[in-house]
This record gives C-alpha cells, sequence and structure tokens, in this order.
C-alpha cells in the first residue's frame, strides 16, 4: 500500500514538472491590440487578436494612441491619423465570446498599469460581468 502511495506521488510530481516544462505553469504569453482613443475620449479595439491557451496566465501589450487628425471623406466615413502615447500592459480573464464577438475581457482591477487617459470600453462587457 505504501509503495501504491509513493508511485502516486511520483507520478503527481512528474505532472507538476511536465507542466512547468511546457511553459503553461509561468507562462505569459503577449497580444498586442491596439487602443486608441476615438472623439468621445472612449477607446476602441481596432485589431483583432489570435487564440491562444487560455489555462495559462495571459498579458496583453496595449498600444495607446490618440487622435492627431480626423478625415471625413464623400461617403461619410471617418478615418484616424493616430500619434503612439506608449504601451500598457494588461491580464486578461478567459471568458466566452460576448455579443459583440471578443473572446476574452478585461477588467480594471485586473490591470498592471492604471489606465490613465484611455478607456477601455470593452473592459466591462457583459462578457466579463458573467464571471
Amino acid at each position: 500500500m505504501n509503495s501504491w502511495i509513493l508511485l502516486c506521488r511520483l507520478w503527481g510530481a512528474a505532472f507538476v514538472l511536465l507542466a512547468s516544462a511546457t511553459g503553461c505553469v509561468e507562462k505569459i504569453v503577449r497580444i498586442n491590440v491596439h487602443v486608441v482613443n476615438d472623439d468621445d475620449g472612449a477607446g476602441v479595439r481596432s485589431k483583432a487578436v489570435a487564440l491562444y491557451d487560455y489555462s495559462c496566465p495571459i498579458l496583453i501589450a496595449c498600444k495607446r494612441n490618440y487622435v492627431e487628425t480626423r478625415v471625413t471623406d464623400s461617403t461619410g466615413v471617418a478615418s484616424f491619423i493616430l500619434k503612439a502615447r506608449g504601451e500598457l500592459l494588461f491580464k486578461v480573464k478567459r471568458c466566452a465570446a460576448d455579443k459583440l464577438g471578443m473572446p476574452y475581457g478585461l477588467l480594471r482591477s485586473d490591470m498592471v498599469f492604471p489606465v490613465m487617459d484611455v478607456t477601455m470600453r470593452y473592459s466591462e462587457s457583459e462578457c466579463m460581468r458573467r464571471l
């Protein structure tokens, strides 16, 4: 019986070592998400991101920009000339895609650095409220 317990403990230790070797225990994945300030000061996601293994901790590197010039063409489509403002890191929690089709969500309390002048409109989505 003691040898069976020892075998189980060794198997558990081997599993933990294997998980560490694959990087899933301490792995940090960086995903680029571009966040811009539109005219009313709210942040919008301007680029889709790829799905990663959400069983591991994830950080998002957000490129902060502000609108330097807004141009509207004859059809009414607006485009923006953006100027870089810096980079922020955000923690991400796994959640089911919400009605906007976002595969992840952000909470202000989980941000590594404060947002300052960028408001994350999607950080308080229905997806995060369901967690």
